[in-house]
């Protein structure tokens, strides 16, 4: 229909009512600072993280549990290629595998690649990447079976200095998401309502306040298609405002809060309009202990056919202590509430609280434990009631 947004029409308005794209792209100077070796002009930073060695108690997240002793790590490599001045190529390649002792169906090896370019002019700075990944790991705690599912991402973007503090943004982006075929949850195929294409237009407009406060408001316009289900197909108006503060400041990270306007363009949804959240804030007092706080609330697809989309609420606080020289202490507690729309299944709740001891044999080599109980609660589906244990070996090794 001819009333539908475009993207080409709606970008000069999404600028003037400004908005904010993700981080920042990282200056030479960081990622200089950041690298541990170098060969020729590439700078890289490679790492390895053992994620879990020991038992999981509640394997398929069912009321019967079923353990198995399972290890996942992950090899990391940032890679970055300055040239011509200040401009750079960075590229992340990630190799995550996980490993069932019993339930050999559970293992699976996940390979991801995320590049970028970035190339700062005298008051204008380009950028433009990409990613992919294909994964057997969960999507998140509403989709309890491990199947194959492949995502690709497309980005490009222009900031303009207009002033000595304030810049403007241009971003595109696409991402697309695809389930394998056979995969199935409580007799619905994953591919015929997750299978989807998002393009967004975004705007931004950012003033640095100080060295260590930018201040950011936000819009974007974001469209949904789905290709197996175009009853779900949705147009969305996004508007937030919020910080990103300085890594050095007393309280650093970043926090966005603004209201999501949700449009239906299929007969499977319905317009509605949610708050919406993003923040991560961290604040370290008296050198050793460190605490941070996390939330996210927005609206997400479901799997169901009838409960096509739920808004989201994540909420967490994380605490971390050092003791002496190589000891460490931490713990964090979070939950996860799903609230369905249009259906009876009204809320689904998980909860856990995970504790930590860890040990720093050098600086770049660190080992621990962990324990913690994780429960998932349905008001509507007794499935969903489960819980489980966990207990594990850690390790983190900055190579």
């Amino acid at each position: 229909p001819a009333h539908r947004p475009r993207l080409a029409t709606l970008l000069l308005p999404l600028a003037l009512l400004a908005a904010a794209p993700g981080a920042p792209a990282q200056t030479p100077e960081d990622f200089r600072s950041q690298a541990t070796a170098r060969i020729g002009p590439l700078y890289l930073k490679p790492a390895f993280r053992l994620e879990r060695l020991g038992i999981e108690s509640n394997v398929f997240r069912e009321p019967e549990a079923k353990r198995d002793f399972v290890a996942s790590g992950a090899q990391q490599v940032d890679v970055w290629l300055p040239f011509y001045r200040e401009a750079h190529v960075s590229t992340t390649l990630v190799a995550s595998a996980d490993w069932y002792s019993r339930y050999a169906g559970e293992r699976s090896f996940n390979p991801e690649v995320r590049s970028r370019i970035v190339i700062p002019l005298r008051r204008v700075t380009l950028a433009a990447g990409g990613g992919w990944l294909r994964t057997r790991r969960r999507p998140d705690f509403e989709i309890n079976v491990r199947s194959n599912r492949f995502a690709r991402s497309a980005n490009a973007s222009v900031a303009v200095r207009l002033l000595s503090r304030l810049s403007l943004d241009f971003e595109g982006r696409q991402r697309t998401v695809g389930f394998d075929g056979a995969a199935v949850l409580e007799g619905t195929y994953l591919g015929e309502t997750l299978n989807r294409r998002r393009r967004s237009a975004i705007a931004s407009l950012r003033w640095r306040h100080s060295a260590l406060t930018t201040f950011v408001v936000a819009s974007e316009f974001r469209e949904v298609r789905f290709t197996r289900s175009p009853e779900r197909n949705s147009d969305n108006l996004v508007f937030t405002a919020g910080a990103d503060l300085h890594p050095r400041a007393l309280i650093s990270g970043s926090a966005r809060i603004g209201v999501r306007q949700f449009r239906a363009r299929g007969a499977a949804v319905e317009d509605i309009s949610a708050v919406v959240a993003e923040v991560n804030l961290s604040y370290r007092f008296r050198g050793r202990t460190a605490m941070t706080v996390s939330a996210e609330r927005d609206i997400l697809y479901s799997f169901q056919r009838a409960a096509p989309y739920y808004v989201v609420g994540r909420y967490g606080v994380a605490l971390s202590r050092q003791l002496g020289r190589r000891f460490d202490v931490g713990g964090r507690v979070s939950t996860d509430r799903y609230h369905y729309q249009r259906s009876d299944h009204g809320l689904d709740l998980r909860w856990n609280a995970i504790g930590e001891l860890g040990y720093r044999l050098n600086p770049k080599l660190r080992i621990g434990v962990e324990g913690g109980y994780v429960r998932w609660y349905s008001e509507t589906r007794p499935r969903r009631r489960h819980r489980g244990i966990v207990l594990g070996f850690l390790l983190q090794y900055d190579i």
